[in-house]
C-alpha cells in the first residue's frame, strides 16, 4: 500500500495521518478562538468611569492630545481650549477614550459633539454611547435644545448616534466634508 507524504512545514517526512493533522489544525483554530474570547471577556467585563475633566490643567490637555493622536491618528488635533471634555478610565486607572462637546458656532441653543475616540483595545464596550449620553446630559444641564454632530465614513459612530436617538438631517449650509452625514438630537425638557 502506498503512503502519501505530508508536505506541511516541519512534517515533510512524516507519513500522512489526516486525522492527526486535522486534530492539530482544529487545536490551533480552537486555541486562537479561546485567546480572542478570553481577551474579549477581559475587556467586556471591564468597568469604566466616564468623568468630566478640567482643561485648564496642562496634564489634562496633554492627555487629551495623546488620546486624540492614539484614537484618530489621521485627523488634525481638535483644539481643547473650549467646551466640555470627558475621559473614560478603566478600573485600573488607564485612559480608554475621550470626548468633547462645544457650543455650536451657528445656533445659540445647540451644542456640537466635536470629537470622540476610544482606544482600540477598549472598542466594543459601549464607551462611545456613554460618551454621547454624558455630553447630551451636559447640553441639557446648560439649557440647550439641540445637540448636533457629523460623521464621515464611520458606521460605528453612526450606529451609536442612532442607538441614542439621533436623527440624520441636511443643514442648509453643510460644514463638513462632502461625504459627511449630519446628525441632531432634540433635548426633551420637563415642562
Amino acid at each position: 500500500m502506498h503512503q502519501s507524504v505530508c508536505r506541511q512545514p516541519g512534517l515533510s517526512n512524516a507519513p500522512d495521518k489526516p486525522g492527526l493533522l486535522r486534530l492539530y489544525q482544529s487545536y490551533l483554530g480552537l486555541a486562537t478562538i479561546i485567546f480572542v474570547v478570553t481577551i474579549f471577556r477581559h475587556y467586556k467585563g471591564m468597568k469604566y468611569r466616564v468623568v468630566p475633566v478640567d482643561t485648564r490643567q496642562p496634564e489634562v490637555v496633554q492627555l487629551l492630545t495623546l488620546l486624540q493622536k492614539a484614537c484618530l491618528p489621521h485627523d488634525k488635533i481638535y483644539p481643547i481650549t473650549q467646551g466640555y471634555w470627558y475621559v473614560a478610565y478603566t478600573q485600573n486607572g488607564e485612559a480608554a477614550g475621550f470626548a468633547g462637546v462645544v457650543p455650536s458656532s451657528r445656533w445659540s441653543d445647540t451644542m456640537y459633539l466635536c470629537r470622540a475616540g476610544v482606544v482600540r483595545a477598549h472598542r466594543g464596550c459601549g464607551l462611545q454611547k456613554r460618551f454621547i449620553k454624558a455630553r447630551v446630559r451636559k447640553a441639557k444641564a446648560l439649557g440647550m435644545n439641540w445637540v448636533i454632530t457629523d460623521t464621515n465614513e464611520n458606521p460605528a459612530s453612526a450606529n451609536s448616534l442612532i442607538a441614542i436617538g439621533f436623527k440624520m438631517f441636511e443643514p442648509s449650509q453643510p460644514w463638513g466634508l462632502k461625504t459627511a452625514l449630519y446628525w441632531r438630537y432634540r433635548i426633551k425638557h420637563a415642562v
